[in-house]
């Protein structure tokens, strides 16, 4: 019985630290959000982002119109405890229930179905849940930005991510997602971080008075002067942060 109130006080805690943990959270998301959009809007346009919202407000009404995936019942899932009173054939029962097991299972086949479905409605995965990564491709030639060396850093980043996303070991991951929505994950958030890169290589050519090149001899010497300068400006955040970035 001491056990299980052990058990009982550490879900409390760890359901008091979740919830600051969720405040926190939710303001990083508000400043990463909005600091996204703005640099997405200065690279890539003000309609471009604002039409590709809509498209994705589009694909997610389309897909909560489709009839949703039963549940199998629904579990007396544990909320407050009472310290007043605890009886002991309670205590005696499993936390994670064979119902509580069930329903969290059938609401993340649901929340995953829901995805392939946003996903497939925008274009981005065929019915057997493979990447098409050809109409990415497509969809960054058809950018009204006239900008060549950016269009070419961004389908360079989905080839990269691509590459990357393909060789995840699947079979071997210990999440109850699909291989198509792990691979999609993995992919997707290369491709953010590739698209920042590439937005930036666009703002710095547009500064490149602002270095001289010439300090970095042979070094790099294979690398296109918009990399140089990436280059330069990640080793001066780095240092000046004074992190160990290798590990």
């Amino acid at each position: 019985m001491a056990g299980k109130l052990v058990f009982s006080f550490a879900l409390v805690l760890l359901a008091a630290s979740a919830a600051t943990a969720r405040r926190a959270h939710a303001n990083d998301f508000v400043n990463s959000y909005y600091s996204r959009q703005k640099v997405m809007e200065s690279c890539l346009g003000r309609q471009y982002v604002r039409d590709e919202n809509t498209k994705i407000s589009a694909a997610r009404e389309a897909c909560r119109a489709l009839p949703p995936r039963a549940l199998i019942g629904t579990p007396n899932v544990p909320g407050d405890f009472n310290y007043e009173h605890t009886d002991d054939h309670l205590l005696e029962k499993p936390y994670f229930t064979q119902e509580m097991v069930r329903y969290l299972s059938e609401r993340m086949m649901a929340k995953t179905s829901n995805a392939t479905c946003v996903l497939r409605q925008l274009g981005y995965m065929d019915e057997n849940d493979h990447i098409l990564y050809e109409n990415i491709v497509s969809n960054i030639n058809a950018l009204s930005v006239n900008d060549a060396e950016l269009k070419a850093d961004l389908i360079a980043g989905v080839n990269d991510c691509k590459a990357m996303a393909e060789c995840l070991p699947l079979t071997k991951i210990a999440y109850p997602l699909t291989a198509a929505l792990m691979r999609w994950s993995t992919w997707s958030k290369c491709k953010v971080s590739m698209v920042y890169q590439s937005c930036i290589k666009k703002d710095l050519r547009a500064n490149a008075q602002e270095f001289e090149l010439q300090g970095l001899g042979n070094f790099l010497s294979d690398y296109s002067d918009s990399a140089k300068m990436y280059a330069v400006v990640w080793a001066r955040t780095v240092l000046d942060q004074g992190s160990d970035f290798l590990w």
